[in-house]
């Protein structure tokens, strides 16, 4: 369309990430959409296409290679894009020559690493190729020097830091300036008098604190210290008093520490960690920041610990990616015990005891689709069985031993009868 808006014209039945050739003629696009996330470019690859403005034919620029949001360098010798690499989810930067891929030694890689790696641009001298990288435990943005004719990186990547911890897309301007979108969630922790028995918030809120992004928190069976669990950057822990006037943080390493449990007698906590060299697992901590321990055996993955009431086992979920069931961990042997499958294709992912240790509660996911929840069901310990819930979808936490708290209702079960919706707070 013309700069004002008239004169519109369809070039293409499909595309997406347009980029414009320096001379005007030509149209770069990506068959298929961007998909932000790693999982998104599981699919299908992408091939790189280009229209030319005047008379809408296309020609294929790479194909056999995922390839999304090209960038034409300024001179018109190359365009960058991004893309996944083959039966992987490393998702990775290239250059290729603006003819098109003709062998395969026309794709020169800019990145190949473990990092994520995308939206490239060129420098307006053609100098240096930008992308966003979390390369740093951010995401932000980073440039390599670069030879525009051939592709030939000059350098290692170097941070350019724009001011926000999670930019999801930049551009640039002919005189240099950058602009950028950026996402951000700010998490807030607040307390609010409660009625257990009739299932009623009984006044105001009272804020504890505020700040970056937390992914989960836990409170110490005293009412003490509440243990938080961080989503952005390093993910540690932290306990923050229950008066919130002092946080203090419990771990600090390059670990991802999350789903932090207190012990029921408050002398540890339990959380899962892919720190050291066996992968996913379930480690405890002191409140101190001592004893740091694997409790999960090495080579077996799992994940979302959940203390039972005696503070004899915990509840654990099996990681492997068809696992249909999960454990029963002794904080002091080696015996696991496998729970019975929940149905075919279901994984029970418990968020919660009840208080008298004989149920847990949660959510059923399917497995295939990579967790989509299915249903709520209660476990019975002694009879290895699952009872349904009528609601389908919530997080499930225990009131007291007759109450359930799903999401937005609240639903009562007698420890012999069906379950009943209460009336909302």
């Amino acid at each position: 369309m013309g700069a004002t808006g008239e004169s519109v014209r369809r070039l293409t039945e499909m595309g997406w990430a347009p980029a414009w050739s320096p001379d005007g003629h030509e149209i770069a696009f990506s068959e298929r959409p961007l998909g932000f996330t790693a999982a998104a470019r599981s699919g299908p690859d992408s091939r790189l296409l280009a229209v030319a403005v005047a008379t809408g034919a296309t020609r294929v620029l790479v194909d056999g290679q995922d390839a999304v949001q090209p960038s034409w360098s300024p001179h018109g010798h190359r365009i960058a894009f991004w893309g996944a690499r083959a039966k992987t989810s490393q998702r990775d930067v290239w250059t290729v020559p603006a003819a098109g891929m003709r062998k395969p030694e026309d794709l020169v890689a800019v990145t190949a690493d473990a990092h994520l790696d995308w939206n490239p641009f060129w420098s307006p001298d053609g100098r240096r190729l930008y992308f966003l990288s979390d390369r740093d435990g951010t995401f932000n943005l980073w440039r390599v020097p670069i030879e525009e004719e051939s592709g030939r990186v000059l350098g290692p990547p170097e941070p350019v830091r724009l001011p926000n911890s999670d930019v999801r897309s930049a551009a640039i301007a002919r005189d240099g300036s950058i602009v950028y979108s950026a996402f951000e969630v700010r998490s807030v922790v607040e307390r609010y008098p409660f009625d257990p028995v009739h299932a009623r918030i009984t006044g105001p809120a009272e804020t504890l604190w505020a700040g970056q992004e937390l992914r989960s928190l836990d409170v110490a069976p005293d009412g003490r210290w509440i243990v938080l669990a961080f989503a952005e950057g390093q993910e540690d822990l932290a306990l923050l008093r229950a008066d919130g006037k002092a946080v203090r943080k419990l771990t600090d390493d390059p670990a991802r520490d999350r789903e932090p449990r207190w012990a029921p007698d408050g002398s540890s906590i339990a959380f899962q960690s892919d720190r050291g060299a066996t992968g996913w697992g379930i480690w405890t901590v002191r409140p101190d920041g001592s004893g740091l321990r694997r409790l999960s055996p090495a080579g077996r993955l799992m994940v979302f610990p959940q203390w039972a009431p005696d503070g004899r086992r915990l509840w654990a979920t099996d990681f492997a990616p068809t696992s249909e069931s999960g454990f029963f961990l002794p904080p002091g042997g080696s015996q696991i015990e496998r729970l019975p499958s929940a149905g075919p294709g279901l994984q029970f992912l418990a968020n919660d005891w009840s208080a008298d240790g004989r149920s847990l509660a949660g959510p059923l996911n399917e497995v295939k689709s990579g967790g989509d929840p299915r249903a709520l069901a209660v476990y019975d310990v002694a009879a290895r069985k699952f009872a349904l819930l009528p609601p389908r979808l919530g997080q499930v936490r225990w009131l007291v031993l007759t109450y359930l708290r799903i999401e937005g209702d609240v639903w009562r079960r007698e420890p012999q009868g069906p379950a009943a919706r209460m009336d909302r707070p």
